[in-house]
């Protein structure tokens, strides 16, 4: 498991923090993530991921911060590309994205974001079938069949935590995220 900046992991729950205004990683947009790339998800095979997670002192963030992702690896000679599933905050809204193709949207859901904000969440991600789904608090938000997967040789692999826009403002402070009863990431 390769933990990025802060973060701090008990048997219970695993916390990351940023100060917003602040920069890290290779482009320069805070970060505070722990990421699986020594398992590389397969592809043809299902996967179920659960977790809880809590957003403490979450504001109406003007920028996007990803929580939960399946990053994908690009192959060589191509740019980086957005997450093939992401978990995401933005403007007031919690959204789940769906990626194929060229970095072409797939699926979308949004969800109202309470600040303190907790949330169940429940994902079957299936490359095989090509079938996504994303329950949120007991309530399906995303129940997609179609392509879910760049066509890249190397496959996509977890991360979370907090990966933001470097436009967040300094004065958000610190923001923190805090993932518990996490199931089938290890």
């Amino acid at each position: 498991m390769n933990l990025q900046n802060s973060g701090r992991v008990d048997a219970y729950r695993e916390v990351y923090s940023v100060y917003a205004g602040e920069s890290g990683g290779s482009n320069g947009n805070p970060r505070s993530e722990k990421s699986a790339d020594h398992r590389p998800l397969k592809y043809g095979k299902a996967y179920h991921w659960s977790f809880s997670l809590d957003l403490p002192n979450w504001p109406h963030l003007p920028a996007w911060c990803i929580n939960f992702q399946a990053h994908a690896k690009p192959n060589e000679g191509q740019k980086g590309r957005t997450p093939v599933f992401a978990i995401q905050s933005n403007n007031g809204e919690y959204k789940m994205v769906i990626r194929a193709g060229e970095s072409e949207t797939m699926a979308t859901a949004t969800t109202p974001f309470t600040e303190h904000g907790h949330w169940d969440i429940y994902c079957v991600f299936d490359s095989a079938n090509g079938s996504t789904k994303v329950v949120k608090d007991g309530d399906t938000v995303i129940d997609y069949v179609g392509a879910n997967c760049y066509d890249d040789i190397k496959p996509p692999y977890l991360k979370w935590g907090i990966y933001m826009s470097d436009k967040v403002p300094a004065h958000y402070g610190k923001l923190t995220a805090e993932f518990g009863l996490l199931s089938g990431f290890y």
